[in-house]
């Protein structure tokens, strides 16, 4: 049991010196960034690198840039059947799955 303590500790003060030599970039994006909605219910990045974002008001593509936003269109049946993005995958084929309200 005190190896086991003994080594937890050890793990804890490494990765906290560790945490310290690195700097963390972090940028927030925002509706004047052109977020239809700031609020992200789901997220993954592409095997091409691209960031997708999944909200109640759509399909956000982000390229590192700029956003692209795919929603719901009535008239065009190749859009997406809602625009309340609930879930996002791709599979190893790299076909891209999501997931909407209905």
């Amino acid at each position: 049991m005190k190896t086991y303590l003994t080594l937890f500790v050890t793990l804890i003060i490494s990765a906290a010196l560790f945490g310290q030599s690195r700097s963390i970039r972090f940028d927030n994006y925002t509706n004047e960034d052109g977020l239809a909605q700031s609020s992200v219910n789901a997220i993954i990045q592409d095997n091409q690198g691209y960031i997708w974002l999944g909200t109640q008001e759509g399909l956000h593509k982000f390229d590192g840039y700029s956003f692209e936003i795919f929603k719901h269109d009535p008239e065009d049946i190749n859009s997406l059947s809602n625009s309340y993005i609930k879930n996002i995958a791709q599979d190893n084929n790299g076909i891209f799955w999501v997931g909407t309200e209905s």
